[in-house]
């Protein structure tokens, strides 16, 4: 079985952070859990202002996979079982995203963060020998070859990307691994 690190840490299979995006553990197998709120279950005072938007949560969820984690996202559902509707307009918004980029991340290997130059955001996985660089900016955005992860066959060129600036979900740009 699996067990998280929360019984005296002593034994477990993997590390279990809360809520902070970023913080990941060294060499240790790691699980990233918050809910869409700031409670882990239906709280009737809070509203919209204390969720995440569709795009947080799918920043949230590339940035624990390019530092090599996942994430467990907590839904509160009423006491009859449904969804607010803000809530279901996140898990919408995050199924659509990974239903496009689900074969780049799940079972990824993390590169990390990013600094890429006019980006507000990027991170990098590899899988199958290709990199998967995720952006978050505004406008048109050119990223210089060299500012991509070394070992994989970008044009020399560099890429260019339509950002769709805040509250948009991260683009994605791939490269093979060089031969």
């Amino acid at each position: 079985g699996l067990i998280n690190d929360r019984f005296s840490g002593a034994h477990h299979d993997f590390v279990t952070t809360e809520y902070q995006a970023g913080e990941a553990p060294v060499d240790q197998a790691w699980e990233n859990c918050r809910g869409i709120g700031q409670s882990f279950g239906f709280n009737q005072l809070e509203g919209t202002d204390q969720y995440i938007s569709g795009a947080q949560a799918v920043q949230h969820v590339v940035d624990a996979v390019s530092h090599g984690g996942r994430v467990l996202l907590n839904v509160g559902p009423r006491a009859d079982g449904t969804l607010p509707e803000p809530q279901a307009q996140v898990l919408e918004q995050l199924g659509e995203f990974m239903a496009e980029h689900k074969h780049a991340l799940v079972g990824a290997r993390g590169l990390g963060a990013l600094e890429l130059p006019g980006a507000e955001w990027a991170r990098a996985v590899e899988k199958d020998g290709r990199c998967h660089v995720f952006v978050v900016g505004q406008g048109a955005l050119r990223i210089a070859a060299v500012d991509l992860p070394a070992g994989f066959d970008w044009p020399t060129g560099g890429v260019e990307v339509e950002l769709g600036g805040e509250g948009a979900a991260p683009v994605s740009v791939s490269g093979l691994a060089a031969c």
